[in-house]
């Protein structure tokens, strides 16, 4: 069969529309690597040095390390989220910790109740950058970094903010089948354009960010990655102009390594929506509504485990097949697995 050669006007105009895209992000990045972190100005306001030693203080095998964003003023659910996990769990034989990451205020009652509330619990990290949207990749990068330092032996890191609803159970189930080594999963945005709108919260120029597309990235609100990647994103890092969208820069600092991020749909992303308690029972995460309590809908699916209506249903195998790849995000009990394969 004769094969259909394209024009070679066509051909050419994508070779030079390729070319072109390459050398505006090869711009881009040189431009911008001297507005890239330094952490160097940065100093930790609070710092639980021995969060991942045992209680010799040698280093011991911490199996997650969950780095959980949190506003400074969010006292109630930090706390909430403590309870949570505590009631969400099992008795595992696996080492997990939980650190919330803040940046610092000028509220002097807010300050105080922080270092009284480190003192109580030892799990707050918080460096001398002002607590604010646009500076969450300040938060996340910070709690990259102390891994690297003082928790280089872990074998899965979490990041996720404190209105997300976790079962840890289900997370621990996927990552025991998951991989050891350079492996990201959550809940993966794909095809997502920057957003040019001047009065969106999400706005970036041309000149921080000109190509028309952003790489596959993982959402913030909750993902896991194993310890290796976590290390080798913090490094990597410096070669990365800054975004203030965190998701987006973790994105492109994976990207810049040749990995992809997976996807899996026990991280659900959405926070519109009333969700099934199957949803919950079965979830890793689930980005909850203002109104929504972590704790009461934790006590929920604790008191509702063995749901009869759940039992059939599995989201948490990374390698399962899809047999319905026409699921409905929001309904995480209708994804059905073929496991055999």
């Amino acid at each position: 069969m004769k094969v259909k050669r394209l024009p070679r006007p066509v051909v050419l105009g994508a070779v030079i529309i390729c070319l072109v895209l390459y050398l505006t992000t090869q711009l881009w990045t040189s431009k911008n690597n001297t507005a890239n972190l330094s952490y160097d100005k940065f100093k930790y306001s609070i710092n639980p040095v021995n969060m991942c030693l045992n209680d010799n203080n040698e280093s011991g095998e911490i199996f997650l390390l969950i780095l959980m964003s949190s506003a400074t003023i969010n006292f109630s659910q930090r706390e909430e989220q403590r309870l949570s996990l505590l009631k969400s769990s099992k008795t595992f034989e696996l080492q997990i910790r939980t650190m919330f990451l803040l940046g610092s205020t000028h509220d002097v009652l807010i300050t105080t109740g922080i270092y009284e509330e480190s003192e109580k619990y030892n799990d707050i990290l918080m460096q001398n950058f002002i607590d604010s949207y646009n500076n969450l990749t300040y938060k996340t990068l910070m709690g990259l970094k102390w891994t690297s330092v003082y928790c280089p032996q872990v074998a899965y890191v979490m990041k996720t903010d404190d209105d997300v609803y976790l079962n840890l159970d289900n997370i621990v189930t996927l990552l025991k089948m998951a991989p050891k080594q350079d492996y990201a999963v959550g809940h993966v945005f794909e095809h997502n354009q920057p957003c040019r709108e001047k009065t969106s919260k999400w706005y970036i120029a041309e000149e921080d960010f000109p190509a028309p597309v952003y790489p596959p990235y993982l959402s913030g609100m909750a993902y896991v990655m194993t310890g290796d990647l976590a290390i080798k994103i913090w490094e990597t890092s410096c070669l990365v102009p800054f975004i203030f969208l965190e998701d987006v820069y973790i994105g492109l600092v994976i990207d810049k390594l040749n990995i992809r991020p997976n996807t899996n749909p026990c991280f659900i992303y959405s926070n519109d929506i009333d969700y099934p308690l199957c949803a919950y029972i079965r979830a890793c995460a689930v980005h909850m509504k203002r109104s929504e309590s972590v704790i009461d809908k934790t006590e929920l699916v604790v008191r509702n485990i063995k749901l009869t209506t759940c039992l059939d249903v599995i989201c948490y195998n990374p390698y399962a097949r899809i047999r319905n790849r026409k699921y409905n995000q929001c309904n995480i009990d209708q994804v059905i697995y073929d496991s055999s394969n």
